[in-house]
């Protein structure tokens, strides 16, 4: 298996600097080919690599959920959230800095 995986290493470095792209597109489509050929039917996938059965599973929350805690809650993070609105406000300030002609609703955060 290592020298296979020499010998490919060997035909990129051989074909790395080529500029026609329709030579290029001939070899890649000439590597496909062959990839398929020699790929295993049923390939091993690992549960959180692209196909994998838990692929994507976790979601992660956007940072506007955080919004709309309900006030106890926040409060058992003082630190965090007041530090967290004075970045939405210097936030503010700089999209009002880059966009001064943007419309209203879009300017607001809340």
């Amino acid at each position: 298996m290592q020298y296979e995986a020499v010998l490919t290493r060997e035909i990129f470095d051989k074909n790395k600097d080529i500029k026609d792209l329709r030579v290029a597109k001939k070899l890649l489509l000439e590597g496909e080919a062959k990839l398929e050929k020699i790929m295993h039917p049923q390939p091993l996938l690992f549960p959180e690599s692209p196909g994998g059965c838990a692929h994507e599973r976790e979601v992660i929350p956007p940072d506007w959920v955080l919004d709309y805690w309900h006030p106890t809650e926040k409060a058992m993070y003082p630190k965090y959230f007041a530090l967290r609105e004075k970045r939405k406000l210097e936030y503010m300030k700089l999209y009002d800095k880059q966009f001064p002609d943007a419309p209203k609703e879009f300017k607001d955060i809340h």
